[in-house]
């Protein structure tokens, strides 16, 4: 298991996150949305979409941003090669 988030666990580019926002499957779980689909990669990538709209603070972002980060960190080896998109 990795102890950082480096970068080709990571959707990095807008072309990425429009395959996950078309061809996906979507979770919602109160005010939390998750969007994922396969990936032919081997490994799962996340991202993170997080409107300021939503959550006024920068600070609280952030916060739900490291939040986030840190589970996918500890959980990537029971995911299968997916991308996901947590919104």
């Amino acid at each position: 298991m990795l102890q950082t988030f480096p970068r080709f666990l990571r959707l990095q580019t807008s072309a990425d996150f429009q395959k996950v926002w078309k061809a996906g499957k979507r979770i919602s779980v109160s005010s939390v949305a998750i969007i994922h689909c396969e990936n032919k990669l081997g490994y799962p990538r996340l991202g993170i979409s997080i409107a300021k709209k939503n959550i006024r603070l920068a600070v609280d972002r952030n916060r739900l941003k490291r939040v986030v980060r840190e589970t996918f960190r500890m959980c990537q080896t029971q995911l299968d090669s997916r991308d996901i998109v947590v919104v």
